[in-house]
């Protein structure tokens, strides 16, 4: 065997290892998001549906499920507003983009209060909502595999 085939062999094996254990990771993900969903009274199938699944997880996290509306309408348009800040002769509407940042910032809010009220739903209080905002697959694992009862919105 020459240098090249070994050297092609190495990295398919890897890319065949690092896909193996990506493949796994996300059906343990979304096993817990099922369990989660389960736990909460609500379809796990739910948990499967990208945006529909972020509705559910409002009403499971919050009562405003107003807020879903609200998050989701601030961040289409603010997608839809970006192409508009820059001009045709390369200038920045500042005017535009200001808004766009506004927008995208009150979608950032109101998702990191999602994930505590989502916490708090589950029992659990600030310190679990942290480690969920920055290690979000792990405590996700830790939710839904974990001994977690529900207890419903902790307005």
């Amino acid at each position: 065997m020459s240098m090249d085939n070994s050297m092609m062999v190495f990295f398919l094996s890897m890319l065949a290892t690092y896909s193996i254990v990506g493949f796994v990771w996300w059906l343990l993900h979304v096993v817990a998001a099922w369990r989660i969903f389960t736990k909460a009274g609500e379809a796990g199938w739910k948990s499967i549906i990208p945006i529909y699944s972020t509705y559910i997880t409002y009403k499971i996290s919050w009562k405003k499920k107003n807020l879903f509306w609200a998050t989701l309408a601030a961040t289409v348009l603010a997608f839809v507003l970006s192409p508009f800040s820059i001009q045709a002769d390369g200038s920045i509407n500042y005017a535009t983009f200001f808004i766009a940042m506004l927008l995208l910032l009150f979608a950032f809010v109101v998702n990191i209060l999602l994930v505590v009220r989502k916490c708090r739903a589950f029992g659990h209080g600030v310190g679990f909502a942290i480690g969920m905002l920055f290690f979000e697959p792990i405590f996700t694992l830790i939710l839904g595999f974990g001994s977690s009862a529900y207890l419903g919105p902790q307005d």
